[in-house]
C-alpha cells in the first residue's frame, strides 16, 4: 500500500512539472510560423530582384514587380500576407523604409503578429530588397 502511495506521489510531481511545458504550445507554433513567414518574404525579395534583372528593371507588374520598401514585399506572395490563424489577431509588415531605390538595395523589415489590442506577441525580421527602378 505504501508503494502504492509512493509511485502515485511520484506521477503527481511529474506530471505537475511536465505539463506546463506542454500546455503552451500556442506561442511556439506562432513563432515557427513567423519564422516560415519571414523566409518566405526573404526568398520572395530575392527572386523578385532575380526576375527584375532578367527584364532590365523594367517592373511590369508580373515578371518583375516594383519593391521601395518594406511594405512592397508582403504583395510579392501569392495572395498577399496570410490571414492570422487565431481570431483577434493580426499579421502585418512593420513599416520600414529602405534607404534608397536602387536596385538590390537591402534593409533588415519586420514582420509582426499583433494580439486585438495591438501588443506584439510575435515578431521576426527578414531581408527586403528593391526591385525594379
Amino acid at each position: 500500500m505504501i508503494e502504492l502511495v509512493v509511485v502515485i506521489v511520484l506521477l503527481g510531481i511529474l506530471s505537475a512539472a511536465a505539463l506546463p511545458r506542454f500546455l503552451d504550445l500556442r506561442s511556439d507554433s506562432e513563432l515557427a510560423a513567423m519564422q516560415r513567414l519571414s523566409s518566405s518574404l526573404s526568398s520572395a525579395a530575392a527572386m523578385n530582384l532575380a526576375r527584375c534583372q532578367i527584364t532590365a528593371n523594367v517592373a511590369d507588374g508580373v515578371k518583375c514587380i516594383a519593391v521601395s520598401n518594406c511594405t512592397d514585399v508582403g504583395g510579392l506572395l501569392e495572395g498577399g500576407l496570410p490571414a492570422a490563424s487565431q481570431p483577434g489577431t493580426s499579421i502585418y509588415i512593420v513599416s520600414q523604409s529602405i534607404s534608397t531605390t536602387a536596385n538590390g538595395a537591402s534593409a533588415n523589415c519586420t514582420v509582426r503578429l499583433d494580439d486585438s489590442s495591438g501588443t506584439a506577441r510575435q515578431s521576426q525580421v527578414f531581408q527586403g530588397i528593391t526591385a525594379g527602378h
